[in-house]
């Protein structure tokens, strides 16, 4: 599989740009590890997170995949999106694509719910009682090695 997603962004050329050290890895996993992990899975144990620390040659800051919230605890760095839930699914989507290695991470950090609905419930009365101008931006994590990347998400208006 070509690693050419469209004609604008050519995957294997961004990632031969840059390759993951086990120094920047370390730093990363120190900082983010409990928050989010890498699209690579190991077949026949998604939970093994030991497979992304064996690849980091396919390690991709180019990318990010942003998911809402974590929706249950995490036991060991790296392993949020590596759970017995829905690690299938996401092992099918990315393993053998050209997304594979790309970093993937919640948007919402620290607020463990398994309902969208009452994470937006609890999202509205936040952004309601603190008010707009409290709430700018929200910051990428910095794992680019060259700290070229703006932040992400901006919130301009409430949620409703």
């Amino acid at each position: 599989m070509s690693g050419r997603i469209s004609r604008h962004f050519d995957l294997t050329a961004e990632n031969a740009r840059y390759q993951m050290d086990r120094s920047h890895f370390n730093q990363l996993e120190t900082k983010y590890g409990q928050h989010a992990s890498w699209t690579i899975w190991r077949p026949d144990d998604l939970e093994d997170t030991a497979v992304i620390r064996e690849n980091l040659g396919d390690l991709k800051t180019s990318v990010v995949m942003v998911a809402l919230n974590i929706s249950g605890a995490i036991s060991s760095p790296w392993q949020n999106f590596h759970s017995r839930d829905h690690a299938r699914k996401l092992m099918y989507a990315f393993n053998q694509s050209p997304y594979r290695g790309s970093y993937i991470t919640d948007l919402i950090k620290d607020h463990v719910e398994s309902s969208s609905e009452r994470l937006r419930s609890h999202l509205v009365y936040f952004v309601r009682r603190a008010g707009h101008q409290d709430v700018q931006y929200l910051r990428c994590e910095d794992i680019s090695k060259s700290n070229q990347l703006p932040p992400l998400f901006y919130v301009r208006q409430g949620l409703h």
